[in-house]
């Protein structure tokens, strides 16, 4: 049967199709079908997008703190009744061209997401999905619980008894965050009385709770096909998906009645309040507080954009009055917000950080106050329509997080998971023209009214630091550990060793030959004989270098303009960060801060600085540190364009002392919470300063040399004020000339191209010359090597722990093998010895054309163990003897990571990064054939390579106090992180 000719009613392998509409907003033809036998719901948006997605969801609502569903998640990915290996997952991540292969926890609902456009490799994906939700082995090996959730380890009567398990280790790396504690704690305190009142995460504490019992009952009940939504995206052919569910799970099963815990949370009588303590390096200026407030329907399309919309206004903005109230109020040195628009009724947050105790009170009239002005003086138009022209555009690019049918499935769930119409929130042309239409007349305002001032439903919480938490709570969990070891019997130690030994035997065992010929695999015939091209045309206009790279945009034009800052000196650089950072937040000579903001959103679809560091190949190390402004246009904005530029980049108003003070704070703040949250970056960034040029500067611009400078800033900003304007005023000037610029655009062949030549005449004359900058020392930033053994510590109870050196210097060069050594480690030996074994979330293996090698583990227990698994990295190698099949899959994931699927506007920086890095298409298509040609001696080669790296090189941890004080003799250095 054709698609043509399917009919409401049409039967296709179990399935009826229910529903057929056309959805112009995103080019696709949506079908909503329903399984007869099972009550399965699947919903396929048809369109050309070769990028295919698979999902299949269900709706799992947390019953208490222990994670349940959350470990559930991870561990049905741990082999099926079809694909009996340990990790099919892992095993798909290594063997197949996915484009997205990942498995989601939230509140409600429990998503498997697969994509990738080689349609054999997708149904692969597919098959192994399916099983795995269905069918998986958990039910016949408790070990799999053990592992992916928590276990009691004890490997003789003597030793202390210890908690370990991904999820465990997971959480309590998220717990560390106190940015993260803020939103999960509101979240909690709001809905007391319905799901969303527990942690589907899994509060650390609370997860030794979860029995194996409770967990396998969950997934028998919850894991059913009358529980579950299949999703379907993208230009492959139904009929054999449909076929593929049918015959490989569906037609097992029956109908299935499940009762669900209503989602919708009584409202409040009055809004409440909460005071919780988190673990801090010190007390003074952090104190966070929050307001949160549950509002309007996740079904209703219009509420939602006007959340989105009122987000942008109150707290995302630079514009936004209710931000800048709380900052003048002094209530606390970092405001900022966030919204969670899938849950039933959904949660609009304001955050304050920052700032000290005993301001609740001050905290709650300013944001009353400020609020009740707005509704009833009105909110600034300019500040809502630059706001819906920001929506506009973000609309329009879904891709930019990942594929586009990844973007609409999240839409499609937060509607259709609560009884409401699936494509609700993918009719956004309609529903954004009905947004227009009601804040003209006063929408903005009634809905500050009616949500937030007359909303009783909200709730206050203020996290308090305190400096002994940490400690406290590590010394009262080795004590309960050590009180529950003493009720254990000497036949309760016998079993429990035993355990261990059988999880340890399992982990470090193989998977039999017959187990793994059960996956599928593409053959070397199926796979692209190249990468997907990147095409970069040059040219000049203007006597400046012109790029164009075509790609279909959807209407939007990406305009990269690049400036190199080899002018800017030595003692200056960390100050090209912060401009990038700076510029378009403050005033200029014609805008307030506030008019600019406005003024970026109503003339382009959004402006954005950034800083990146490129450095030539091995034969030629020269490193360029580029400043990019990276604009985003529809056709009818690009007459405004030169003018606005033009105030930005020369006639921002640096002396404007309380406002840099600010900004400089809210950089500082955010560089924080990464830091604490992906440890990992900042820790190999910080490895690679001591090994390239690229790497220091990377270092001074993004790592912990960044943060550092931006807190010495802070609190020498009252002596320095006039010096740090003057600085960032020379920096600009320096950086923003002419015979330093490249312009890059990304559009659709032949569209608007005639726009670029009338602006560059317009614009380019404004800027400066090498003449005209103020005339300083150029100094070159020289390679300063520190190569050791550093550590960083924190209230954090996971570590981040990294390891490497210089390829170069230990005689390597950069070539595809090395590809094939990264994928090996990081979907093997380092999945194994550190994720399985050792129970950390992740583990990776960093490498770089500039050379710098790095092993890093991701919310790891452990420090020195893990040490040691890097060390014995050179004799894996030599000993590596893998199959013909294993090394078929160990190539094609390396592929994968060769070739991923990019936005347009992120084809657009590729095509810029190897312009700068002089990486040509010849360059990439032989590093693809280089991989396609290794073998496993090439990879064994190495081993000598990397022994060299890690004698020669550095390490770097970042994590929890005690456990880094415990090991201090390893370190030549210890630091507080922040």
């Amino acid at each position: 049967m054709t698609a043509k000719s399917w009919k409401k009613g049409a039967r296709l392998h179990g399935f009826v199709l229910r529903d057929e509409q056309r959805v112009e907003a995103i080019d696709a033809t949506a079908r909503l079908f329903e399984h007869e036998k099972t009550g399965a719901k699947l919903l396929q948006l048809a369109n050309r997008d070769p990028n295919k997605v698979f999902a299949v969801s269900f709706k799992t609502l947390p019953q208490d703190d222990t994670g349940l569903t959350h470990i559930l998640e991870h561990s049905v990915l741990c082999g099926s009744r079809k694909y009996p290996v340990k990790q099919p997952f892992k095993e798909m991540l290594k063997g197949s061209l996915s484009t997205y292969l990942n498995a989601l926890t939230f509140s409600d609902k429990t998503v498997y997401p697969v994509a990738s456009r080689n349609w054999r490799d997708f149904l692969n994906l597919v098959s192994v999905y399916v099983d795995a939700v269905f069918f998986p082995n958990i039910h016949k090996t408790p070990e799999i619980f053990l592992q992916e959730g928590w276990h009691y380890a004890l490997s003789a009567p003597s030793d202390p008894l210890t908690i370990s398990g991904v999820v465990y280790n997971e959480m309590k790396g998220v717990y560390s965050s106190p940015d993260s504690l803020l939103g999960r704690t509101a979240k909690t305190i709001l809905y007391p009385d319905t799901p969303y009142g527990f942690d589907s995460g899994g509060n650390p504490d609370r997860i030794p709770d979860l029995s194996l019992a409770q967990f396998l009952t969950y997934h028998r009940t919850h894991y059913h096909p009358s529980n579950s939504y299949f999703y379907l995206y993208g230009d492959g052919e139904l009929e054999e998906v449909l076929r593929l569910l049918q015959e490989e799970a569906l037609v097992s099963f029956g109908k299935q009645v499940l009762t669900h815990r209503s989602l919708v949370q009584p409202p409040f009588s009055f809004p409440v309040e909460k005071t919780v303590a988190y673990p801090a390096a010190s007390t003074a200026g952090r104190t966070m507080y929050s307001a949160s407030y549950a509002v309007g329907e996740a079904t209703d399309p219009l509420q939602m954009l006007m959340l989105t919309l009122m987000a942008y206004v109150l707290f995302h903005s630079p514009a936004s009055p209710l931000k800048q109230a709380l900052l003048d109020a002094g209530v606390g040195k970092v405001v900022s917000g966030q919204i969670d628009p899938s849950m039933r009724k959904p949660m609009f947050s304001v955050f304050v950080k920052h700032a000290e105790s005993g301001a609740l009170d001050l905290f709650r009239r300013v944001l009353t106050d400020t609020l009740r002005r707005l509704a009833e003086g009105g909110i600034d138009p300019d500040l809502l329509h630059a706001g819906i022209n920001w929506l506009e555009v973000t609309l329009r690019e879904p891709d930019q997080g990942g594929p586009a049918g990844l973007t609409y499935l999240f839409k499609v769930m937060s509607s259709w998971l609560h009884g409401g119409d699936p494509l609700a929130h993918l009719r956004h042309d309609k529903t954004l023209s009905a947004l227009r239409a009601h804040v003209q007349k006063g929408g903005g305002e009634q809905w500050i009214q009616k949500n937030l001032l007359d909303n009783h439903h909200a709730a206050f919480l203020t996290l308090e630091p305190s400096v002994t938490l940490a400690e406290e709570r590590e010394r009262q969990h080795r004590q309960k550990l050590a009180r529950i070891k003493d009720t254990l019997s000497a036949a309760d130690i016998k079993r429990l060793i035993e355990q261990t030994q059988r999880l340890q035997a399992r982990q470090q065992a193989a998977d039999p030959a017959e187990a793994l010929a059960c996956l599928p695999l593409l053959s070397l015939n199926e796979l692209p004989a190249h990468p997907e091209p990147i095409p970069l045309e040059q040219t000049a206009v203007q006597g400046v270098p012109v790029l164009f790279t075509p790609h279909d945009t959807k209407g939007i034009h990406y305009l990269q303009l690049s400036f190199d800052t080899k002018a800017v000196p030595e003692e200056h650089f960390p100050y090209i960060a912060l401009l990038a950072y700076v510029l378009g937040k403050m005033g200029t000579k014609r805008y307030t801060y506030g008019q600019l903001s406005n003024a970026v959103h109503l003339l382009t679809g959004g402006l954005q600085c950034k800083v990146q560091t490129y450095q030539q190949t091995q034969s030629a190390p020269k490193v360029a540190t580029v400043f990019h402004v990276n604009v985003k246009l529809l056709s009818h904005q690009w007459p405004a364009l030169p003018d606005l530029l033009h105030e930005i980049l020369s006639l921002t108003r640096f002396t404007d002392q309380g406002r840099l003070l600010q900004l400089i704070r809210e950089f500082k703040a955010q560089r924080e919470t990464l830091l604490l949250r992906s440890g990992h970056q900042f820790a190999v960034m910080r490895l690679a300063s001591s090994l390239s040029d690229k790497g220091r500067c990377d270092e001074r611009l993004h790592g912990i040399g960044l943060h550092r400078f931006l807190s010495r800033l802070e609190r020498e900003f009252a002596q320095r004020a006039d010096e740090i304007a003057e600085r960032l005023q020379q920096t600009a000037r320096l950086i923003f000339r002419r015979d330093a610029l490249t312009v890059h655009r990304v559009a659709a062949e032949g569209e608007a191209g005639e726009h670029l030549p009338r602006f560059l005449e317009q614009w380019v004359p404004t800027l400066g010359m090498e003449a005209d900058a103020p005339q300083v020392h150029q100094q070159a930033h020289r390679l300063v090597n520190h190569k050791q053994y550093e550590a960083f510590f924190g209230p954090g109870r996971v570590q981040y722990v990294a390891k490497g050196g210089g390829l170069f210097t230990a005689g390597g060069r950069y070539e595809g093998r090395w590809m094939v050594l990264k994928t090996l480690l990081e979907t093997e030996y380092l999945w194994n010895r550190i994720r399985v074994r050792g129970g950390a979330y992740g583990a990776m293996c960093s490498l770089s054309r500039t050379g710098a090698l790095a092993f890093v583990s991701y919310r790891d227990p452990n420090l020195t163990e893990t040490l040691q698994v890097y060390q014995e990295i050179p004799a894996y190698l030599r000993r590596l003897n893998p199959s013909q099949e294993e090394w078929h899959r160990l190539l094609i994931g390396t592929l994968r990571k060769l070739d991923p699927a990019r936005s347009a506007s992120q084809k657009g920086e590729v095509a810029l990064m190897r312009h700068f890095s002089g990486i040509t298409e010849e360059m990439v298509r032989e590093e693809w054939a280089q991989v396609l040609r290794t073998n496993v001696n090439d990879v064994r080669e190495l081993a000598p390579v990397v022994e060299a790296v890690l004698k020669e090189g550095a390490a770097c941890v970042i994590g929890g106090e005690g456990k880094i004080k415990a090991h201090a003799d390893l370190f030549d250095r210890i630091e507080p992180l922040t």
